[in-house]
């Protein structure tokens, strides 16, 4: 009888503590797990939502900036996994026509995108893979002021590609090679913020 007892309690123990560090950690709203409130000048502009969570675009306006942050929803809460942020956006416009930006493969996300953000002339962004050749056209989205531009890299390898911005009537206005090596998109998911 004590031994069932016992096993009982540890058990009992081992969930509570399992419960409590699942649900610790995570944030109530995207929010605070972008930490954002700290910033006045910043704003939620976007919020894609996706099978793992969201990509989220808070454009700030205090330096022009921008910042894309992957976050998951779990039991805890919103977690941030992984970020960046880009400053002087309508200078980058001005003087190369298209900003873009990468985020890597990262373990619980729909990672890796290539984003950016493109001015009104632009009709389409498409992302040309350099190895083979392939090319997908990317999803524009009007955001609150700011043209996003935003593709998931499934099917794509390597870590060198063209970035190139069509017109309405379909010519190129500008043509962008990036690498972003030393990653590459196949390459094993990384843990990303803990």
């Amino acid at each position: 009888m004590k031994k069932k007892s016992l096993g009982v309690i540890l058990t009992l123990i081992i969930i509570a503590i399992l419960f409590k560090v699942i649900t610790s950690g995570g944030e109530k709203t995207i929010e605070e797990a972008i930490n954002i409130s700290s910033v006045k000048s910043a704003r939620i502009i976007h919020e894609e939502k996706n099978s793992k969570g969201s990509i989220v675009f808070t454009y700030i306006s205090e330096g022009d900036g921008l910042h894309v942050s992957a976050v998951k929803k779990g039991i805890g809460g919103y977690k941030e996994a992984y970020s960046a942020s880009h400053g002087d956006i309508k200078v980058t416009l001005e003087k190369l026509g298209l900003l873009c930006g990468y985020l890597p493969k990262i373990k619980g996300t729909e990672l890796p995108i290539y984003y950016g953000v493109v001015g009104d002339e632009v009709e389409a962004v498409k992302v040309v893979e350099k190895k083979r050749n392939i090319e997908k056209e990317a999803k524009i989205i009007d955001a609150d002021g700011e043209r996003i531009w935003l593709i998931y890299m499934e099917g794509f390898r390597g870590s060198q590609f063209d970035i190139v911005t069509l017109s309405r009537e379909g010519k190129e206005i500008k043509r962008v090679t990036d690498d972003i090596s030393p990653l590459y998109v196949e390459q094993k998911a990384s843990k990303g913020y803990q």
